[in-house]
C-alpha cells in the first residue's frame, strides 16, 4: 500500500489515502483504497509505480 499526503488547503479533503496506485496519468494518479477509486492531482505522477504498494 502506498500513503499519498495531500497539502492542507482549502480545496483538499483529505489528509493522506492509503492504498495502491492503479493508474498514473500526465497529470495526476488514480489511488485505489477501500473499493473507490480517488484521482489525485501531483506535481510529478511519474514519480509513482503501477500497483505500488508501501512497506
Amino acid at each position: 500500500m502506498i500513503t499519498i499526503v495531500v497539502k492542507k488547503g482549502e480545496s483538499n479533503v483529505y489528509e493522506y489515502i492509503k492504498g495502491t496506485v492503479e493508474f498514473i496519468g500526465p497529470e495526476y494518479v488514480v489511488v485505489e483504497a477501500g473499493d473507490i477509486g480517488y484521482q489525485l492531482y501531483t506535481p510529478n505522477p511519474f514519480s509513482f509505480s503501477p500497483h505500488e504498494k508501501s512497506h
